[in-house]
């Protein structure tokens, strides 16, 4: 069957087996996205994650990030949250506290 498939589409075949192949690929990263970002939201917060990982992790708004780690600017808020709280002169386990007691508010608040 394949080697008739082959003799009438001789193209066709091979670009039918890459988008499958693709799909295949694509299909398996999104589900392991979605199987680990479950795991990765009951993870506590880390000084190496940046504001974007933390609003898209933990759902968190832009602005409550913004006031606690005093981000505004794009470039600001790819960076970790260490090097934020350097730059603020605040030591770091005081900022990760806020952070996680803002995430567990919101989960109160959202049940």
């Amino acid at each position: 069957m394949i080697g008739r498939l082959w003799r009438r589409h001789p193209v066709m075949l091979p670009v039918f087996a890459l988008a499958l192949l693709a799909a295949l690929f694509f299909g398996g990263r999104a589900l392991t996205f979605a199987v680990t970002l479950a795991w990765r939201a009951e993870q506590p917060v880390a000084g190496w994650m940046t504001p974007r990982y933390i609003l898209r992790t933990y759902g968190l708004s832009r602005e409550a990030v913004g006031a606690i780690l005093d981000v505004d600017d794009q470039s600001e808020a790819r960076m970790p949250v260490d090097a934020l709280a350097r730059a603020l002169g605040r030591p770091l386990a005081d900022v990760l506290a806020e952070l996680q007691a803002a995430i567990d508010a919101q989960g109160v608040a959202g049940e």
